[in-house]
C-alpha cells in the first residue's frame, strides 16, 4: 500500500548535546504545510579511472548531511519558538529572544504511515533559519530551512519519547498585524510585509566520517521590506536612512512583537498595485550597541 501524503507526522526536540538525541525525549509536534520534510543529503563523486571494456567505475558519496524545510502558518507554538531560537542564534531569557551568538540544535523526527505501520525518518544536530511573509489578507507564512549532521531511517521509535501537541493558537493573520513601526512614518497602512533570519551555516565533514562532523556559522542576516499604501511621498526619504522597524503579530497571549533597532534602509520604490499607489521600504538590520542585537522578539501578555 502508497503512503499518503497527509499520514506523516512532523516532530522536534532540543539537543543538550549536539548531534544526539535526549535518551529520553519530549518531542514537540509541528503543525506544517504541505512539501515540509526532512531528508538525507550529500555529495555524489564519480571516478575517472579507466577500466578494461571501457566500463565506468561507479560513484561514492560524500559530505553527508541532513536537509529540509518546514513550512507553517505562524502561530505561538513551543516548536516555533525552539525553531526561532535555532535561526536568531539566540536564547529565551523569560519572554525574550535576542539575536545572538548561541547555537541551538534539535532532533528532527519525520514519521511515515502505512496503515498500522510507521517508517520513520531522524535527523540530529539541526539548526534552522527563518523567513516570514505576510499580506493583509492572507496568513503569516513561515519558512524554516533546515541543516543537520545526519540522517538516519528507523524501524522502531525510541522507546520513552514523549510527543506534546503542537497549540492550539490562531494561526497569525494580516488582519491581526498592528503597531507598525517604519521610524517617525505617521499615518500609514501597511499592506504586506518580508522578514528573513538566514544566518550562514555550513556542514563539514573529515577524514573518517560519514556524516557532517561539524556545522559552522558565519554571518547572520537579517533583512526584510514593509509595504503601505501611498497616501503621500514622504515614504521616499528614508532612502539610506537609519531608523527602527517594528511590527506586532496577534494581541495577548497570542502574540508576537518583532523590532529591529536599527535598519539601515535601501533604495524605497513605488509601484501600482490595481488602483491603489504602493510604497515598499527595505531594509537590512545593522546592530544596536545598546541592546547588543540586531533583531528583538517579545512574546506578549
Amino acid at each position: 500500500m502508497a503512503i499518503n501524503n497527509g499520514d506523516t507526522r512532523i516532530a522536534i526536540v532540543a539537543e543538550t548535546t549536539k548531534g544526539f538525541t535526549p535518551a529520553t525525549p519530549a518531542f514537540l509536534l509541528v503543525d506544517h504545510l504541505p512539501g515540509s520534510k526532512i531528508a538525507e543529503a550529500g555529495d555524489s563523486n564519480s571516478s575517472n579511472t579507466r577500466k578494461a571494456g571501457r566500463t565506468s567505475s561507479g560513484q561514492v558519496v560524500s559530505g553527508r548531511r541532513a536537509e529540509g524545510t518546514i513550512q507553517s502558518e505562524l502561530k505561538r507554538d513551543a516548536a516555533t519558538e525552539l525553531l526561532l531560537a535555532s535561526a536568531f542564534c539566540g536564547a529565551w531569557e523569560g519572554d525574550v529572544l535576542k539575536g545572538g551568538k548561541t547555537d541551538t540544535s534539535f532532533t528532527v523526527e519525520q514519521t511515515y504511515y502505512d496503515g498500522d505501520a510507521e517508517h520513520i525518518r531522524r535527523a540530529t544536530g539541526v539548526q534552522a533559519s527563518f523567513s516570514l511573509e505576510c499580506e493583509y489578507n492572507g496568513f503569516a507564512n513561515a519558512t524554516f530551512e533546515l541543516l543537520g549532521l545526519g540522517c538516519e531511517h528507523e524501524v522502531e521509535p525510541i522507546a520513552d519519547a514523549t510527543y506534546t501537541n503542537a497549540s492550539t493558537k490562531p494561526f497569525i493573520r494580516g488582519e491581526k498585524v498592528t503597531n507598525v513601526v517604519i521610524g517617525g512614518l505617521n499615518g500609514i497602512i501597511p499592506t504586506k510585509l518580508s522578514l528573513s533570519v538566514m544566518p550562514e551555516r555550513e556542514a563539514k565533514g573529515g577524514f573518517g566520517s560519514l556524516s557532517a562532523a561539524f556545522i559552522g556559522t558565519g554571518k547572520k542576516q537579517v533583512e526584510g521590506s514593509l509595504t503601505f499604501l501611498a497616501s503621500d511621498l514622504a515614504g521616499m526619504n528614508l532612502t539610506g536612512e537609519r531608523i527602527n522597524i517594528g511590527f506586532q503579530m496577534e494581541s495577548g497571549v497570542n502574540g508576537y512583537q518583532f523590532s529591529i533597532p536599527v535598519s539601515a534602509i535601501g533604495v524605497v520604490s513605488d509601484n501600482e498595485d490595481g488602483t491603489a499607489l504602493e510604497i515598499e521600504v527595505p531594509f537590512i538590520a545593522d546592530r544596536d550597541e545598546v541592546q547588543e542585537t540586531d533583531i528583538v522578539l517579545t512574546r506578549l501578555s
